[in-house]
């Protein structure tokens, strides 16, 4: 006995399921309807023995920490504290925790991008610095094309350039 494949009957004749149904209704008792809630079922359970395996949590278990999904932009307090207390040397864990409205995560990130940001600033400083670039003109493109070096290929080689354009050498 197979299970049986609850579909709307729009013709006479109903399509065949799938290979792969028609193989997993073999295993399963015949009283069981495939309806679309079976299939979630399936699949969810699935999943659930899959993260088992792997040791991974299911992402929509999980729920945040914090509430931090309300704003995403960094306001100006927050930002003057996380960098008064990363100054001071405080962990990023016991920064989200003072914030109280950004995770871990967001902290971290938030700390990685303002030290980017102030590198690349004292680099263009220090280029302004060394190149002394606030007094001449910056050049645009990639500046000139370098001499073809098509005559260093061959060695001995002599250039008679009305041999040449007499056509006679061709």
């Amino acid at each position: 006995s197979t299970a049986t494949l609850s579909t709307p009957e729009t013709s006479a004749e109903t399509p065949a399921p799938p290979l792969a149904v028609q193989e997993l209704a073999r295993h399963i008792p015949a009283n069981i309807e495939w309806d679309s809630a079976m299939i979630e079922h399936l699949a969810r359970a699935a999943m659930e023995l899959h993260h088992q395996r792997t040791g991974r949590k299911i992402q929509s278990d999980q729920s945040p920490a914090t509430p931090c999904s309300k704003s995403i932009a960094w306001t100006q307090e927050e930002k003057t504290l996380c960098q008064k207390l990363c100054q001071e040397g405080v962990s990023e864990n016991i920064i989200a925790r003072k914030l109280q409205s950004r995770t871990e995560a967001q902290v971290r990130a938030f700390l990685r991008n303002a030290k980017e940001r102030q590198e690349g600033q004292k680099a263009v400083e220090q280029d302004f610095v060394d190149n002394n670039l606030e007094d001449t003109p910056r050049k645009k493109g990639r500046g000139r094309k370098p001499a073809t070096q098509a005559m260093n290929t061959v060695p001995n080689a002599k250039v008679n350039s009305k041999f040449l354009l007499s056509g006679k050498a061709l």
